[in-house]
């Protein structure tokens, strides 16, 4: 069971403002104007029943990613190395119980190939990815073969599909603070 703030005040700040995620309905605030009923109307019935592909579902925004679009109705199928922290959000949310979790190197193009033929996507969020962390930097050649040769191994993994499909890349690449930095990016 998925647990979504219906948009009550808590005091925490909350993940969407209005919701009604089991109808496929969310209400997205629009514009600067934040008194109440000021709500837009927008369908994602379109994933409700499809098959949605995630890379990177251990991580951080891949593991919510998945939440959402399982709480949408979609049949979530998650591609990814074992989660990049412990405790990790996808381990202690239960991820791995409501969702399909396929433990794959996208460096693995045939592997990859393979379970994208099989699965026949609707959709594809592609969030897996080496960070450009020190650790990155320390391992650049690692980090190419993901990030680039990875990113190709899943388009060419969906290019044979005979279904439509659509795919969307997702960098997060400096999106947190490098305290190595004085000034921002």
């Amino acid at each position: 069971t998925i647990t979504v703030n219906r948009g009550k005040r808590t005091g925490k700040r909350r993940l969407f403002a209005k919701s009604q995620h089991f109808t496929g309905q969310i209400l997205l605030r629009t514009g600067t104007n934040t008194q109440e009923g000021d709500y837009q109307s927008m369908s994602y019935r379109i994933f409700q029943n499809k098959t949605v592909l995630i890379t990177g579902h251990t991580g951080f925004k891949g593991s919510w990613l998945s939440m959402w679009l399982k709480s949408l109705g979609a049949k979530v199928i998650g591609v990814a190395l074992d989660p990049p922290s412990q405790p990790s959000h996808f381990e202690v949310a239960g991820l791995a119980e409501i969702l399909e979790d396929h433990r794959l190197d996208i460096r693995d193009g045939s592997a990859l190939k393979s379970l994208v033929s099989q699965i026949q996507p609707d959709f594809v969020f592609h969030l897996a990815a080496k960070a450009l962390v020190r650790e990155s930097y320390n391992d650049p050649i690692v980090t190419y073969q993901t990030n680039v040769l990875g990113t190709l191994n899943l388009l060419e993994a969906l290019r044979p599909l005979k279904t439509k499909c659509t795919c969307i890349l997702i960098t997060s690449d400096k999106c947190y603070e490098n305290v190595e930095w004085v000034w921002g990016y």
